[in-house]
């Protein structure tokens, strides 16, 4: 009888722990971004060829049986505005054609009027022009002060760039000018970077409490919970849900000891589990 050496035993144990990770590397659930190679994704999130967790298109099945599902166009991409959570406390959203959320946002009560055209129109403006300023305000109003009027954040912004293009010019490739990260009213986006560290940030660029990460963890910080939890406390409501140190919200969170998850935006995207359970409930298709 053929028996296979231990060392190849070894190697195949360390090939596979190289490609699939190990136990501790494959988590139940993972988030938009993430590897399903040995993981599932949160809902509505798919597998994609890759094995990486990616936004399910805004007609797709995956939406199926899940406490919200999007508002799509006839051409199947989604929906400018998407609205999510109850009367009292729902917010609405401007998103982009393929389901990013983008910048823009209003209480669901004020929402009616609401179209994320200024949002979408400086999105595009954005790929093409990254010298013009198109201002929306935050519930995406066309803003009254003109395309060319530069606020703090974006005043900043461009002086950076013009100095960095003059710098490579005289052949200086690398230069340490703090990057100015601007939302789309002009004022301080969500987070800054700061050296090897990056902070939750309010609309002034002060830090929000301690929420923070390391620079190579950037890509996965959008700082939602950090800035809506400021956002309630100006309304004078509390945000009951649970943030990640980095800002963002905890997908799984708790409510009377019974578990349940929510998507970036914090609002549910599957029901209530079992009292005492760890995990999100399954999802029946």
């Amino acid at each position: 009888m053929f028996k296979i050496p231990n060392k190849f035993l070894i190697f195949l144990g360390i090939y596979y722990s190289s490609i699939y990770g190990s136990a501790q590397d494959c988590p139940e659930f993972v988030g938009l971004g993430g590897s399903c190679v040995c993981s599932k994704c949160f809902p509505p999130l798919q597998c994609s060829t890759n094995k990486i967790c990616s936004q399910a298109k805004c007609d797709s099945n995956q939406w199926a049986n899940l406490p919200w599902s999007p508002s799509c166009e006839d051409d199947g991409s989604y929906s400018p505005k998407q609205c999510k959570g109850e009367d009292a406390t729902g917010r609405c959203f401007c998103y982009n054609q393929d389901g990013k959320r983008i910048f823009g946002w209003s209480w669901l009560k004020d929402a009616e009027n609401m179209t994320c055209a200024c949002s979408r129109r400086r999105e595009e403006l954005a790929a093409t022009r990254p010298d013009l300023s198109l201002h929306c305000s935050e519930n995406d109003d066309g803003d009254d002060v003109g395309s060319k009027y530069w606020r703090q954040c974006e005043s900043k912004k461009i002086a950076r760039q013009k100095i960095l293009v003059k710098l490579r010019a005289h052949g200086r490739v690398f230069s340490f000018i703090d990057e100015a990260l601007c939302d789309g009213d002009g004022s301080f986006a969500s987070y800054r970077v700061d050296r090897k560290t990056v902070f939750c940030t309010w609309k002034d660029s002060s830090r929000l409490e301690n929420y923070q990460t390391p620079i190579g963890s950037v890509r996965n910080m959008n700082c939602n919970c950090a800035r809506d939890t400021r956002i309630f406390n100006d309304e004078g409501l509390e945000n009951l849900l649970t943030c990640e140190t980095n800002g963002n919200y905890e997908a799984l969170q708790f409510s009377n000891g019974r578990p349940f998850c929510v998507d970036s935006d914090g609002y549910a995207i599957t029901s209530l589990g079992g009292w005492g359970d760890a995990s999100c409930p399954v999802i029946s298709r």
